[in-house]
């Protein structure tokens, strides 16, 4: 059991003259946490447009986003432990979470 940090983001392009960044847009970022167990659980938060979901959690966990996500490994990312993993969710879409067995 475990605390998963996810952040719905959209991205800009910048620079210019050939060198460009992707850049997270700030104004509209939002986050909420999902306690993960061995059952999948879902959180409430829906993808506002085609968004990314910046997922983070300290222990590996397995990810779904669908509109009504059941997370398990045959379907889903692994999101290592530690390290924050970019999902994209299509618009009025969930992320789902599962521990690794």
């Amino acid at each position: 059991m475990a605390t998963v940090y996810v952040s719905y983001i959209n991205f800009n392009v910048t620079g210019g003259d050939g060198e460009h960044a992707i850049v997270a847009r700030g104004d509209n970022a939002r986050s909420e946490k999902i306690t993960s167990s061995g059952t999948s659980a879902t959180g409430t938060m829906t993808s506002e447009g085609n968004q990314v979901a910046i997922v983070y959690c300290e222990t590996t966990v397995i990810v779904t986003a669908g509109a009504s996500p059941t997370a398990s490994l045959a379907t889903g990312v692994v999101c290592v432990g530690g390290l924050a993993t970019p999902i994209g969710v299509l618009d009025g879409h969930k992320i789902a979470v599962i521990d690794d067995a």
